[in-house]
C-alpha cells in the first residue's frame, strides 16, 4: 500500500467541503463526487492509479459522469 500525500489528502478535503457547501447543486451530485474522491484517494492508497493521477482526477471528479 502506498501512503497517500498530505497535499493530497487536503485538496480531497477541500474539495469535498466545497462540493458539500455547494446550494446550487442538486443532493444526487454531491453525492456522487463525494463517492469518487473516496475511490480515488481509495484507488491511489492501494497503488491502482498513481498520484498524478488521483490529483488530476481530484481536480474534476465529475468530468465524464452522465447521471
Amino acid at each position: 500500500m502506498i501512503t497517500i500525500p498530505r497535499y493530497m489528502k487536503e485538496y480531497a478535503n477541500a474539495q469535498r467541503k466545497s462540493y458539500m457547501n455547494n446550494e446550487l447543486m442538486q443532493k444526487k451530485y454531491k453525492d456522487v463526487a463525494v463517492e469518487i474522491i473516496e475511490r480515488i484517494l481509495k484507488n491511489t492508497e492501494h497503488g491502482l492509479i498513481t498520484i498524478n493521477e488521483g490529483m488530476k482526477a481530484l481536480c474534476n471528479p465529475l468530468d465524464g459522469i452522465v447521471l
